[in-house]
């Protein structure tokens, strides 16, 4: 199992209306699964994230899909009461 943190400033726009959008901050742990069988390579068969992300203002952010704009890629994070990353775009 690879334990790792997520963690900065960055832009969220909204999927559903991309007027929508925010100045954020952001934090996530990630936990991956490592599958090993003999005699083939290691592979990374699930991965989970749960973490949190606020607007740098204060406004509430309503439920529902994002991509969040980090300083190195875009991630499509998914907000249900709880803040999870669904993939990496």
């Amino acid at each position: 199992m690879i334990r790792d943190n997520l963690k900065g400033e960055g832009r969220l726009i909204s999927r559903s209306d991309q007027s929508k959008e925010y100045q954020v901050s952001y934090n996530f742990d990630i936990t991956t699964d490592i599958t090993e069988k003999p005699g083939f390579p290691r592979v990374a068969a699930k991965s989970n994230s749960k973490g949190t992300v606020r607007a740098l203002d204060g406004r509430y952010i309503p439920e529902g899909e994002y991509d969040l704009h980090c300083e190195n890629e875009i991630l499509r994070v998914k907000n249900i009461g709880s803040w999870h990353i669904l993939e990496s775009i």
